[in-house]
């Protein structure tokens, strides 16, 4: 969640913490992904998720490099797989299938540097 996110904000990993209207995307994100696993402990990987961001604050996502670049990204194995789940568990998405359906766009307008 954090890689498609930059990607579309254009910013370092840490501002999806530290811009308030960024976290509530970031956290309305991770909602919907953990619904996807009831198996998992939601606080922990939240905790998880959110330190992931703060310990790398100061880096730039791949994802991130490759719209930068124009190049594709790696947004098919990363949301793809999500979005499939979500199908098979005819759950609604919508957050997640708008993200990954901006980052698919930014792929073929190739022209993000």
């Amino acid at each position: 969640m954090i890689n498609p996110l930059t990607a579309i904000l254009k910013v370092k990993n840490g501002e999806l913490i530290r811009n308030s209207f960024y976290y509530k995307v970031f956290q309305s994100l991770f909602e919907e992904l953990i619904s996807l696993f009831p198996q998992l402990d939601r606080e922990a990987m939240y905790r998880s998720v959110k330190n992931l961001c703060l310990s790398t604050k100061e880096n730039e996502s791949s994802m991130l490099k490759d719209i930068k670049k124009g190049s594709k990204t790696e947004i098919d194995a990363i949301l793809g797989y999500m979005l499939g789940k979500a199908s098979e568990r005819e759950q609604h998405v919508p957050i997640m299938t708008a993200i990954y359906q901006i980052v698919k766009g930014m792929e073929l307008d190739g022209t993000i540097k």
